[in-house]
């Protein structure tokens, strides 16, 4: 087998889904999505990659090493073993010892998810700095990078469904709602769901746009903006200042990849 045929297989396991990519020849020629509410049924997992992967087209056989990183340690060997079960190779699990070439200005590097690590490969590879990466999951992440591309910081606050959801815990009047929409009537809202749902989608509008703006007015330089994640579909249109890159991690798993080739088999 020539090395250039070879394929590369990226994953990434959120608290909502397991995203997952091939790359060849430095391109992303597949991606494809497994909802992680399977929790622990590695069957279901299984299942679910074998029906996807009939769609690919691809020789999987060609698929040389893979690369992981989890965010929800109780699932991570579970996918480990359906990966390895479908691919026939085993994930090299992305940790601390990895090589980049991003400066991370922040107190304790040792609590810098993999994730993160990985946006952040990928943001400073593919975008010009200073910039900003919204990554829209469960939690919502923002990553800023400097003007000299240094990691500077980092905000956390609730995700979109974890905003829908806490109001039907916590206000003892409010539905409980799992779903995040573009509302239909655009900012207005005339019944009590409508209000949830319109009201979690243009606020997470405003608080994205916000930090952006702060982080604008801090630094005195326009930021690039990226927006990433699994619910930033649903808003991405709303936020036309931002690119759309829902691949990035998987990119910033495949950079990792390729700095560090003492970590995977030859």
């Amino acid at each position: 087998m020539k090395v250039d045929d070879e394929m590369i297989l990226t994953v990434d396991v959120g608290n909502s889904s397991i995203g997952y990519g091939i790359f060849q020849k430095g391109n992303l020629i597949f991606h494809d999505v497994v909802s992680s509410r399977y929790d622990s049924e590695l069957d279901a997992i299984i299942a679910k990659l074998k029906e996807n992967i009939q769609t690919m087209n691809l020789d999987i056989s060609k698929i040389r090493t893979g690369i992981i990183v989890s965010v929800v340690p109780s699932l991570t060997m579970i996918v480990q073993m359906a990966f390895k079960n479908v691919f026939k190779i085993k994930l090299v699990q992305l940790d601390n010892t990895f090589k980049h070439d991003v400066n991370l200005k922040i107190d304790d590097v040792s609590e810098l998810g993999g994730d993160l690590l990985a946006d952040l490969v990928a943001l400073k590879r593919d975008y010009s700095y200073p910039s900003l990466l919204v990554d829209l999951g469960t939690v919502t992440k923002t990553l800023l990078l400097d003007e000299h591309g240094d990691f500077v910081s980092c905000l956390f606050f609730p995700g979109p469904k974890s905003c829908v959801r806490s109001l039907g815990d916590e206000a003892a009047l409010l539905p409980n709602l799992n779903r995040i929409e573009v509302p239909k009537d655009g900012p207005y809202a005339r019944n009590t769901e409508d209000a949830i749902i319109t009201g979690v989608f243009y606020g997470t509008i405003a608080s994205i746009e916000g930090v952006a703006n702060i982080y604008e007015k801090e630094l005195q330089k326009p930021l690039t903006r990226v927006i990433s994640g699994g619910f930033s579909k649903v808003i991405k249109d709303a936020l036309p200042s931002f690119c759309y890159d829902n691949e990035i991690v998987l990119k910033g798993l495949y950079y990792l990849y390729l700095s560090n080739p003492d970590k995977f088999p030859k």
